[in-house]
């Protein structure tokens, strides 16, 4: 038994859909550490020794290198179009479904006397029934990459085959690539998945496709409330001193398409402090020369949850500017997953075998449950046995997302002062993979 020096208050509106309760099955606001930051820094290396991860990632895409760099770098005149980057996992379906509706509303129902200007922020296709995802080419304009783990690279590809671009047409004008990713370790029976490593391997392929700037995007982002006209403008709001453009986040999903959007609106001035995630218009370039050019990226440590919130806090801590347009809101859709796919395989079976190492691992750390009547240290697996039933049928996840909590409150602490823990925070940050690129066919 180690009593990591937390106390904190269990969440019991944990698992209900809205964002703040989803993934916390702590109180945020109620979590204390008091250790030194050597415990929470053994605690992570805990987790990097246990997992043991290759120090590279690799690749599949049907494309060659040099087509797979034209597309990520799509160039209009002389301007280099950042792409819009999707992470998804078992959605294929649903994606499948979005792009094929939107695309039958473009070719069959728009008037073609005069069609839509601007399918972005046009009500019309909500009115009809048939709205499209923001991240779709016809809406948004940009070259899109979907990235999955290599596991279900093969669902994603014959579902989506007849949108995506092929390797060697020159004549194939499809505006969306799919991307496999598969990340070895050293541990046996250990692939990685899971938030924080598709994250990194977003950001990493991007690097290796030397793509200065990108948007990654949720995969059921059906609209941000308010948006400009055009993706540009957003774009235009970003220098090189600027690592991130974010928006206010949706705290829950709609469960249907509403039957218009809010016009398109002006960019107030932006907030300098809150949380990116959902939509978020990344600066790669930065990532790559921060930290003295040895560069920055996602953790892979955070499993299931807080792979957002912790790079923001590190941004936060090293003082990297970014920007939240906190008048324009994310819209996202309820998205059902693949039915095929909901028992216990592919991605989903390699994220429950990395939950089981660490629940192992993690939990006879002690914390003290301030919902006690006497509040005192016990391990996270008992006090987890003890308390209702969305906690005790996943336990191996709540035990994950506790630490991961407890983790961000220690890279918080940084940012307030305790700069003993930055060199720490600076390693669990750093990009140190490499990339490997495979095209298949």
């Amino acid at each position: 038994m180690i009593d990591i020096k937390v106390s904190a208050r269990f969440n019991f509106n944990y698992g209900m859909p809205i964002v703040t309760s989803k993934y916390s099955p702590l109180e945020n606001n109620s979590i204390t550490i008091d250790g030194g930051y050597e415990i929470y820094e053994g605690i992570i290396n805990k987790r990097k020794q246990s997992l043991l991860l290759n120090e590279k990632i690799e690749f599949v895409t049907k494309l060659s290198d040099d087509e797979r760099n034209n597309f990520v770098n799509q160039q209009v005149d002389v301007n280099v179009l950042p792409p819009v980057v999707i992470i998804s996992s078992n959605r294929s379906g649903f994606i499948q479904k979005m792009l094929d509706q939107f695309r039958y509303w473009v070719t069959e129902i728009d008037d073609p006397v005069s069609p839509s200007p601007n399918l972005l922020i046009d009500s019309k296709p909500f009115r009809d029934k048939y709205p499209g995802l923001f991240y779709d080419p016809l809406r948004c304009g940009r070259n899109l990459i979907i990235v999955v783990h290599a596991c279900e690279y093969k669902d994603y590809n014959n579902k989506l085959k007849e949108f995506l671009i092929q390797g060697g047409d020159q004549n194939n004008q499809q505006r969306i690539m799919l991307v496999g990713w598969m990340w070895q370790s050293y541990t046996k029976d250990i692939l990685m998945a899971g938030f924080g490593a598709s994250r990194v391997a977003a950001i990493k392929f991007l690097k290796g496709s030397n793509c200065p700037r990108a948007w990654l995007m949720d995969d059921n982002i059906l609209h941000i409330n308010q948006f400009p006209e055009s993706l540009a403008i957003v774009e235009a709001q970003m220098d090189n001193n600027t690592s991130a453009i974010g928006f206010a986040g949706c705290t829950s999903v709609v469960p249907s398409a509403p039957g218009t959007i809010a016009a398109a609106g002006a960019l107030d001035n932006p907030a300098t402090t809150g949380i990116l995630q959902q939509a978020v218009l990344w600066n790669i370039s930065y990532m790559n020369e921060a930290n003295q050019s040895t560069g920055i990226n996602f953790s892979p440590y955070f499993i299931a949850s807080n792979e957002d919130i912790s790079f923001g806090e590190y941004l936060r801590m090293k003082g990297f500017a970014y920007k939240i347009y906190t008048n324009l809101t994310v819209i996202k859709l309820e998205a059902p997953l693949n039915q095929e796919t909901l028992k216990n395989k592919g991605t989903i079976k390699l994220i429950s075998n990395i939950k089981e190492i660490l629940y192992e691992l993690e939990k006879n750390y002690e914390i003290t449950n301030l919902g006690m009547s006497t509040p005192k240290p016990l391990p996270i697996g008992s006090i987890i046995d003890n308390q209702s039933k969305q906690f005790t049928d996943n336990k191996n996840t709540v035990s994950c997302q506790i630490i991961e909590q407890i983790l961000v409150a220690w890279i918080k602490s940084a940012s307030g002062g305790n700069k003993g823990v930055q060199p720490a925070i600076d390693a669990l940050f750093a990009d140190s993979y490499k990339a490997g690129f495979k095209q298949i066919a």
